[in-house]
């Protein structure tokens, strides 16, 4: 496996985690922007990220 494939299987494993907890209510707090932020589920990138996670998962 290429580098390139192995970190984009590894952001995509990120980004699902992210979605599921935030879809289970649960806030998360990260780097985001290069500032340590917490999203909360209500937050507007929590929104399009369940979403990107919804049509990864349906691909």
């Amino acid at each position: 496996m290429s580098l390139s494939r192995f970190a984009a299987r590894a952001k995509q494993a990120g980004e699902s985690a992210v979605a599921a907890n935030l879809q289970a209510g649960i806030p998360v707090t990260g780097l985001t922007n290069g500032r340590l932020q917490t999203i909360t589920p209500d937050d507007y990138r929590a929104v399009n990220l369940m979403a990107k996670a919804r049509n990864v998962e349906t691909a």
